[in-house]
């Protein structure tokens, strides 16, 4: 199966948070041949009851970083970060290799659910307290085999096993299985997937296998995960070269940790490359991932305190464009002063004109 769009994926996994590897593999009593745990060590062949409660599936931790794989579709490999923790609110970013997605998810005792999902959240803003985007549950309680729930987004779910084996590149589990059913729209045709998430009690989600009419499965599963967050994002910034003539790359790396101002690292990182002057504040980035448009808002400061001739002051704005539109994959770039147009003693920008990228001219 190939999935072209990683919102599908994302669409099915949406939580990871995992703090250690799984004990030693469980015993298997004599009598019955069911696995037992340290939690329910006299398992008998009926399921075994869960005495965790549903948030112990999704422990909310600081600076968590997840890898998860796919042997069968590269495209499918992703990592999730942490970004931002408030209470029972957690915002996760998605980030694969052609896309970055952010979901922000609730975690109460009765549910898991998925508020807000955005696509192209380029530069971390804080998407919490953003208005709701989605409405679907991830993980419906009581725990236990049978309960049942319905998404319009994710499908129609049902926790079918507690104590489900499973093996990952990160370690071997006794899980909670997750079965989802799903129909989704292609473009001539209605697809159908049937996705089986596994959770761990302490841990969070460690594997999920999708699989389609055919029968045909792909599988994402858990492969590395640090606590320490050594989530690094690297990008280049274009700036004037020592003539001034024409555009140099410097290759800049940002460590990110949860709840931090990133776009106060963004900043940094302009002005130690000389795009900015240090009075200067960047007012807000976006980045439209659909219309790959972009746009950049600076105090009035970025050009009061600028002081460079006409031709430096616009390849400086030239190295900002290229620089944005690189690293978010956007083809059109808006600069404006305090949400007005750009206006200095050599530069005119009016609202709604827009660079392009040297390299699409």
């Amino acid at each position: 199966m190939q999935i072209k769009n990683f919102l599908l994926l994302s669409a099915l996994i949406f939580f990871a948070a995992c703090d250690a590897r799984s004990p030693a593999a469980p015993e298997t009593t004599a009598a019955t041949g069911v696995l037992a745990t340290l939690d329910n060590p006299a398992a008998t062949a009926s399921e075994p009851v869960a005495p965790a409660a549903l948030e112990d599936y999704f422990p909310i931790k600081e600076n968590a970083v997840f890898e998860y794989v796919s042997e069968e579709n590269e495209y499918l490999n992703y990592h999730v970060f942490n970004s931002f923790i408030e209470g029972n609110k957690i915002q996760q970013s998605f980030i694969s290799p052609n896309s970055r997605t952010d979901s922000v998810l609730e975690v109460s005792p009765g549910e898991v659910k998925l508020y807000v999902n955005v696509l192209g959240n380029y530069f971390i803003e804080n998407l919490i307290a953003a208005e709701p985007t989605d409405d679907s549950i991830v993980l419906k309680g009581p725990v236990k085999v049978g309960t049942k729930w319905s998404s319009p987004t994710i499908g129609d779910s049902e926790i079918t096993s507690l104590a489900a084996p499973v093996s990952t590149p990160y370690g071997d589990f006794e899980a909670l299985e997750v079965t989802t059913e799903a129909a989704r729209q292609g473009e001539d045709t209605v697809n159908y997937y049937v996705t089986k998430d596994y959770y761990v009690k302490g841990i969070g989600l460690v594997k999920t296998v999708i699989a389609n009419a055919e029968g045909l499965e792909t599988t994402v599963s858990l492969n590395k995960y640090s606590e320490t967050s050594d989530e690094k994002m690297t990008f280049q910034i274009f700036v004037p070269n020592e003539n001034g003539d024409a555009l140099e790359t410097l290759d800049v790396t940002l460590v990110l940790k949860t709840n931090q101002d990133n776009l106060a690292l963004f900043e940094g990182a302009f002005k130690n490359a000389g795009l900015m002057n240090d009075s200067a504040k960047i007012n807000f980035i976006r980045a439209d991932a659909q219309t790959q448009f972009a746009e950049v808002d600076f105090t009035r400061k970025f050009i009061d305190e600028m002081n460079l001739g006409a031709g430096i002051e616009a390849l400086t704005l030239q190295g900002l464009t290229d620089t944005i539109c690189q690293y978010t994959g956007a083809v059109n770039l808006a600069i404006t002063i305090d949400g007005g147009r750009y206006e200095s003693g050599h530069i005119v920008i009016e609202k709604g004109e827009y660079y392009k990228p040297s390299w699409m001219k």
